[in-house]
């Protein structure tokens, strides 16, 4: 799972963000979600039936603490419960599951906005 994991994130993007500490990771949470859920919703539309989850997450940087970063990874549905991804690991950090029955529809107008 660690390969998969590490050829399959996905870097929110930050050069923007200026704020740090709970307002930064509240940011990249809110930014990461809405890019995963599009993504999703775009699958849905293009390859229906095809269950895919995406995980969102925020990590401090180990260079900087402080400051955090912030990834997008996804999985299809059945290698997620091969690996149990999205099953709650005491320790894992700051983490969000989208799974694409609940991205059928597209976020409202503003939803994304940061």
């Amino acid at each position: 799972m660690d390969w998969e994991l590490a050829v399959n994130g996905r870097g929110v993007p930050d050069e923007d963000i200026t704020a740090r500490g709970d307002q930064q990771v509240r940011l990249l949470m809110r930014r990461g979600v809405a890019f995963a859920w599009e993504a999703l919703h775009a699958l849905g539309i293009s390859v229906p039936g095809h269950a895919m989850i995406a995980r969102v997450s925020a990590s401090e940087v180990l260079a900087s603490p402080g400051e955090f970063t912030g990834h997008v990874t996804f999985f299809s549905a059945a290698f997620a419960d091969a690996m149990r991804v999205g099953h709650a690991v005491e320790g894992e950090g700051i983490q969000v599951y989208l799974f694409s029955e609940q991205c059928a529809e597209p976020l409202a107008a503003g939803t994304a906005s940061a």
